[in-house]
């Protein structure tokens, strides 16, 4: 075999790798060395305070330095459009077919054998330059009614990932959101738990995230908040379709919003939302209730 053909054969061998892994299209050795890197990972710790790496606010929304890292850093690897974060790597933007009802997209814990640290998202436009001109989508925009399987690897979820819509919207903005329908986690994972679809800190006293709580999935007239959960703060808010929404004594902390949809206005301080808190006086159950327009009954 002449030395022309056989490195023929190996750049033939390699392109035919990258072609069905659609992985390794970029040289990303020295990525902490790039344009932006320190600014791209520094939302970190910027989520909720008894959960800093849960709701992180993207870097990439405020910092252009942020995007120009992700525009030379991000590359394809299987289903996924991927960057370096930390010591693995962030999901971006999921490229597969979209999910029917109730399938299940699992993602993977380890792509380029680097681990999945973070559910991230993408911006619209790269060669944005402007922060004002910067718009940012979810990695697994326009999927809906669909099962989240998280692996034990994440800890980082940014603020846009289950980001989603109420009310009325342009129809060609609709796939800018996302829909999931149940989350479950990998029991494994050291930062996250999940129980009956919905999302919880790993020692379940924070309830982070409930479909059934959204507009789209409400389908109770009453919700009960587990007698676990300390701190209540689903990052999709509570419908304002339902009926009733239960606190035990257990409720140290309320961090979240009653979704009005259309009516995104703040009513009149006479008016009361059909929503009934029911917790125990002098708690925060009582305190939140009349910060959100809702009306309250005691438990006795």
């Amino acid at each position: 075999m002449s030395k022309i053909f056989r490195v023929f054969s190996i750049a033939l061998s390699i392109t035919l790798l990258l072609l069905f892994t659609g992985c390794g299209v970029k040289n990303t050795a020295d990525f902490k060395k790039q344009e932006g890197y320190k600014e791209y990972i520094s939302d970190t710790d910027t989520g909720y305070k008894d959960a800093p790496y849960y709701e992180c606010n993207e870097a990439m929304n405020k910092s252009l330095k942020a995007i120009e890292f992700y525009k030379n850093n991000n590359r394809r690897c299987g289903d996924y459009i991927i960057t370096n974060y930390e010591n693995g790597v962030c999901i971006n933007k999921y490229l597969s077919v979209k999910p029917l009802e109730d399938q299940v997209i699992e993602i993977p814990a380890t792509l380029e054998n680097k681990p999945v640290v973070k559910i991230g998202c993408y911006p619209v436009n790269e060669n944005v330059k402007d922060t004002l001109d910067i718009e940012l989508i979810g990695a697994f925009a326009g999927c809906m009614d669909f099962t989240l399987k998280i692996p034990s690897t994440v800890k980082y979820i940014g603020d846009r990932a289950f980001l989603y819509y109420s009310g009325i919207i342009q129809e060609d903005k609709r796939a800018n959101y996302t829909f999931v329908k149940n989350i479950q986690v990998d029991e494994d994972n050291k930062y996250y738990s999940s129980k009956d679809g919905a999302l919880y800190t790993k020692d379940m006293k924070s309830l982070l995230f409930d479909a059934k709580l959204g507009w789209k999935y409400c389908t109770v007239s009453s919700y009960s908040v587990p007698d676990f959960v300390e701190n209540f703060e689903p990052s999709n808010g509570i419908a304002e379709n339902l009926d009733s929404i239960i606190f035990e004594k257990s409720i140290k902390k309320i961090n979240t919003f009653i979704d009005k949809g259309e009516n995104g206005i703040e009513p009149d301080p006479e008016y009361r939302l059909n929503v009934v808190v029911k917790g125990y006086k002098n708690t925060v159950a009582e305190k939140w209730a009349e910060k959100q327009y809702a009306k309250f009954k005691a438990l006795d």
